[in-house]
């Protein structure tokens, strides 16, 4: 079997983990990352080179939904795909971004008195949206300069705003941007805003696992989530849909801290 990813930023840590795995499990399957510009042809490329299933990053999570000849409920709720199966011929899609966030949140039973403040408007933020939406958290504000942004969000009643607000009430801040990547220029914006009410901090870019907002949420003492975590849940997910077969969480979570860099 083989598997792929498609990204504009292709990185390490997806190889990493499903050959580990594969190989844990003494399955005979391959899995590469390969960089693209663009989703051009996406489904010859796949059927031509027999590939059975493919994870889908930025900025090609909303983009990859009109290649789909099936969505599954993750995808159609969020508009969002990162995970694509190929069967008889087939595409179908699904969003285990939505599904690991949602496992995550969970965990974590953060109370229904804070208020939610996501900072992109892509798919990832839609899928955090609709996690928190699903699991009845209803403070959710969703920060992005541009309104044009929200134009994939048409179905939904959406508090926007613009910015951060200067004295907000006690909070959740994610970041569902690629502020971060060691690719991105701008690479943090917590040390502008006011933290003092802020008690978590999502953190969405798995590599460098300890981006500058994590780094400046620890010092103001604010519980973090690394993208890792995140990544996790979701991978256990996406490894059962390549392969039919179960993963441990703790496998997944060794493999993942030696992949990532600081």
């Amino acid at each position: 079997m083989k598997f792929i990813s498609i990204s504009k930023y292709p990185g390490k840590m997806g190889e990493t983990l499903f050959n580990s795995s594969f190989k844990k499990l003494k399955i005979n399957a391959s899995y590469k990352a390969i960089k693209r510009r663009s989703l051009l042809n996406t489904k010859e490329y796949l059927l031509k080179n027999n590939i059975n299933g493919c994870g889908v990053s930025m900025p090609f999570k909303e983009k990859i939904i009109k290649y789909l000849d099936k969505q599954d409920n993750s995808v159609k709720k969020t508009r969002s795909c990162n995970t694509i199966i190929l069967k008889n011929k087939k595409i179908i899609g699904y969003n285990t971004d939505y599904l690991g966030i949602k496992n995550k949140l969970i965990s974590l039973k953060i109370s229904k008195k804070n208020e939610f403040y996501i900072f992109g408007a892509g798919g990832y933020a839609r899928s955090f949206y609709k996690a928190l939406r699903d699991l009845k958290y209803n403070k959710i504000f969703v920060i992005n300069r541009s309104i044009d942004r929200f134009k994939s969000w048409s179905n939904e009643k959406v508090y926007k705003l613009k910015k951060f607000p200067d004295s907000p009430n006690f909070n959740v801040i994610i970041n569902a941007t690629p502020i971060g990547m060691k690719q991105i220029k701008k690479k943090e914006y917590l040390s502008k805003i006011n933290l003092k009410k802020t008690k978590f901090y999502f953190e969405c870019v798995v590599s460098p696992k300890n981006t500058n907002n994590i780094k400046i949420a620890e010092l103001n003492s604010i519980k973090t989530i690394l993208g890792y975590e995140i990544s996790l849940e979701q991978a256990i997910i996406q490894f059962k849909l390549y392969v039919n077969k179960k993963i441990s969480s703790r496998f997944v979570k060794i493999i993942l801290n030696k992949a990532l860099v600081d």
